[in-house]
């Protein structure tokens, strides 16, 4: 029999992964003892990812359940020297955007099968040029973010992966904004 162990690290070998630390955490869902579904791995599946144009009424729209994601946020500090100090003063201005990572797979239903039309739909959602929505525990429960605008997009080929496609996607967080005019009445 396998240990729980060497299956995370047969996966994440398998996928080019293996310096990475896996980490597992417990979701809201998880907390609450109830997964989403089981994977096309045989998995259980806590969190997955929605991406869409449009959650409430979509014209492309893809969930993954096979991915990690990683979310970075960096902070916007004004440095300033001053003279006979050591050190810079530092002053807060304000918390920059999420940087987020998304490294994941596509797999066809099919044992030997290439999943062409979820790429292209995943393709084709990396290039529209405004932000896109996302759905995931972590990310809009956790994080607070609902939307993402990409930045980068990579497909890797595996050999020995017929009916896979590895991706990774780079995104910073968008926050909506409305423009207001104001009109002078005098």
């Amino acid at each position: 029999m396998i240990s729980t162990g060497a299956k995370y690290n047969f996966i994440l070998s398998s996928w080019g992964l293996q310096y990475l630390r896996p980490h597992l955490f417990r979701s809201l869902e998880y907390v609450q003892g109830d997964k989403i579904k089981d994977s096309i791995l045989g998995t259980p599946v806590f969190d997955n990812v929605i991406f869409a144009d449009n959650l409430e009424n979509p014209t492309m729209q893809i969930e993954i359940d096979t991915i990690l994601i990683d979310a970075e946020l960096t902070k916007l500090i004004q440095k300033t020297s001053v003279t006979g100090r050591n050190g810079r003063v530092k002053e807060y201005i304000a918390d920059d955007d999420w940087r987020i990572t998304f490294r994941g797979a596509i797999f066809s239903q099919v044992k030997d099968a290439y999943p062409a039309d979820d790429v292209r739909i995943l393709k084709n959602l990396c290039r529209v040029q405004s932000q896109l929505e996302v759905s995931s525990i972590f990310l809009n429960e956790l994080l607070g973010i609902d939307s993402i605008v990409v930045e980068r997009f990579s497909l890797n080929q595996r050999s020995g992966k017929m009916n896979a496609q590895a991706f990774q996607i780079t995104a910073s967080s968008d926050l909506p904004y409305e423009l207001i005019q104001e009109v002078d009445n005098a």
